[in-house]
């Protein structure tokens, strides 16, 4: 003890910030706090029982109002029955800066939980999982969550619905779990990854809104996942990013306004960007190679490529029905090498020696043989 207070001093005094040495007093209390619910006795709640922060829920329960803890929430551990947690849209909230876990699930792989309606908020983790199967996360809003707003570790079969994220880290986290759902989520972040997917296989997502996030999706060393009807949108670095990830199919997103939209690091072979019918959507498909028959994904050599892709809707300026280079949903198939003159395209007679490019075939010579010819003047 004589040593740490001789540190607190040596630090406070280098530095002459007294806020330093409150800091530092401070810790002794924090280690105290952060033993939570896993390191001391706990009162069981739940059913007619009152949930106080810092209980073990055994029994299902509808919060009656919020609650404001220092360090911990509720914990569920090694259920006996099925238990659902209706918040009925009451709030978990940290109100000391060193709030840990909001909702701990753990050895729940027998049973059902349900955790619903609630308003989960500045915790490091507003809920964690670990070691569990047949949860269901949803219609929950996590605000402010300082390290993830969900962390599952080697969770199966679970659900994680129509949740509405907003962190300063992580959004979700799937850490060695399989045959999960991920469905009807909003995730916006402002540091980190949307949505990571790490040692994770037969997973599920889609109908995600991900939305301003380093990377919307991140996935590591992650097979045999189904991505689609996704929207991934102004990530400050990759829509998607994938590393040591094979054999996932990805289709039926949007991605658009991302820095990148797809990147694919090294080991990252064997995923297909389309079902067989239908690709994705790309913004920046005007840009992409061998448009309009495929979009290359950015990232290792050889590309993988999305073989039905879709872009921005028409581009057609003069209004001639012929649009710009791999534009789409034009009335008239072809290339409008002119999209400011309607009397320039794909369809109009080449006149020919009046050194202009009428049917933009790539010069002003007429040829015979099927060609329409008018004489220049």
């Amino acid at each position: 003890m004589l040593k740490f207070c001789q540190q607190i001093k040596n630090i406070a005094k280098a530095s002459q910030n007294w806020a330093l040495l409150w800091l530092f007093l401070l810790i002794p209390i924090v280690v105290v706090q952060a033993a939570g619910p896993e390191d001391k006795t706990t009162a069981n709640c739940g059913g007619t029982v009152a949930c106080q922060c810092g209980d073990k829920l055994v029994s299902s329960y509808t919060l009656p109002g919020s609650l404001s803890c220092p360090t911990f929430g509720l914990l569920i551990d090694n259920p006996s029955e099925d238990i659902t947690l209706d918040c009925a849209g009451h709030t978990i909230n940290a109100f000391f800066i060193w709030g840990y876990e909001g909702i701990n699930i753990r050895n729940a792989s027998s049973t059902n939980i349900t955790i619903q309606n609630c308003r989960i908020q500045n915790f490091d983790y507003s809920i964690k999982l670990n070691n569990t199967a047949h949860v269901t996360i949803g219609n929950s809003t996590f605000t402010t969550p300082r390290v993830y707003a969900i962390q599952s570790l080697n969770g199966s079969n679970n659900n994680f619905l129509n949740n509405n994220i907003g962190s300063q880290e992580t959004g979700l986290s799937l850490d060695s779990g399989n045959y999960n759902n991920i469905s009807g989520n909003t995730i916006r972040t402002f540091n980190d990854n949307g949505l990571e997917i790490t040692n994770s296989d037969f997973n599920t997502v889609n109908n995600n809104l991900l939305d301003k996030n380093t990377a919307n999706i991140f996935l590591n060393n992650s097979h045999h996942n189904q991505l689609s009807y996704n929207t991934s949108s102004n990530a400050y670095d990759f829509g998607i990013y994938l590393t040591n990830s094979r054999f996932n199919t990805i289709w039926a997103n949007r991605w658009e306004l991302n820095e990148i939209n797809a990147y694919q690091a090294d080991g990252s072979t064997n995923n297909l960007w389309d079902n067989g019918t239908t690709g994705n959507y790309w913004d920046d498909l005007q840009n992409a190679l061998q448009c309009p028959w495929a979009y290359p994904i950015s990232g290792v050599v050889p590309f993988s490529y999305d073989y039905h892709p879709t872009g921005p809707n028409c581009v057609d300026n003069d209004g001639d029905g012929y649009g710009v280079f791999c534009a789409y949903n034009c009335p008239s198939l072809g290339l409008d090498c002119n999209d400011n003159n309607s009397a320039i395209n794909p369809g109009t007679p080449e006149i020919c020696g009046n050194n202009i490019d009428e049917n933009c075939d790539g010069d002003d010579r007429c040829r015979r043989g099927g060609k329409q010819q008018l004489s220049g003047p």
